[in-house]
């Protein structure tokens, strides 16, 4: 009977042993659970943003190998547009090379023209006029003029007496070529016009200065200049009328840009004829 008892009391106390330790393992599964449920929807969340990102990192790919493809195109492009630029300027240099040869071609041409026509003009002035004046009057000469008048002038067989100079464009620098013209002993003329120049009191002292350092004694009146060599001979270089020099000077207005749609070469005449001669 005791041993009943004990049989009882044992299986009593298993009982409530495996009861309580079934308990535990129920709870102990219960927070496996949740803690499984948490792990599982946070990998489900993780697993879902890598796959966005995933995805994300594919279309960037894509888009690069896009990006990289239009970059090559546009370097070949490039490449294209740079050769045939390169080529408009091979043709543009051979074209302003051309026209440089051309233009010098003209300048040369027109250069021999100019001073042909000026021997010539030179020349039927010489002729028609008996030898005994030079009448250039009104003829635009300038300063840049002057030494092929003096190399002429220079090779006549016997001087003028009156060089008309009048109305021209002569000024204050081309003294120094008209005192070539009247030196002492080798003066080519007796008298000289250069009324209605461009020669300011300073050209007319420098005039008188110079002709004064070759032995003339100088008397100048209202512009006058009379010179009397050692023979007692009198050279008269009439300096009166003339007028104010920078009035020779081109002031260019302030105007618009425009397009420029044709290249051509510059060229700089003078208007008209060279030299205009008459028996006034």
């Amino acid at each position: 009977m005791h041993e009943l008892d004990r049989l009882y009391a044992d299986a009593k106390r298993w009982k409530a042993d495996m009861t309580a330790t079934l308990d535990a393992m129920r709870q102990e599964n219960s927070h496996l659970q949740r803690t499984l449920a948490v792990d599982t929807k946070r990998f489900q969340v993780e697993s879902a943003a890598l796959h966005d990102q995933l995805k994300e990192l594919e279309r960037f790919v894509q888009t690069q190998a896009i990006q990289l493809g239009k970059a090559d195109d546009v370097k070949s492009s490039a490449a294209q547009d740079m050769q045939k630029m390169n080529h408009q300027i091979e043709g543009m240099q051979e074209r302003i090379h051309g026209l440089v040869a051309e233009a010098n071609a003209e300048t040369k041409r027109r250069l021999g023209v100019e001073m042909e026509l000026t021997s010539q003009l030179l020349q039927a002035s010489y002729n028609i006029l008996g030898h005994h004046k030079g009448h250039l009057v009104d003829c635009w000469l300038s300063d840049a003029d002057l030494p092929i008048l003096v190399r002429y002038f220079q090779a006549l067989d016997s001087p003028l007496d009156v060089l008309d100079l009048r109305s021209n464009r002569i000024t204050d620098h081309g003294t120094k070529h008209l005192l070539l013209l009247l030196q002492p002993r080798r003066a080519l003329f007796m008298s000289i016009n250069l009324q209605e120049n461009y020669i300011s009191p300073q050209g007319i002292r420098l005039l008188a200065t110079g002709m004064e350092g070759m032995g003339y004694s100088i008397v100048i009146q209202d512009g006058r200049v009379e010179a009397t060599d050692t023979s007692g001979r009198v050279l008269i270089v009439d300096v009166s009328n003339n007028k104010d020099a920078a009035a020779l000077v081109f002031t260019p207005s302030s105007v618009k840009l425009a397009k420029v749609k044709t290249l051509k070469p510059a060229s700089v005449s003078k208007p008209g004829r060279l030299f205009t001669y008459f028996n006034r």
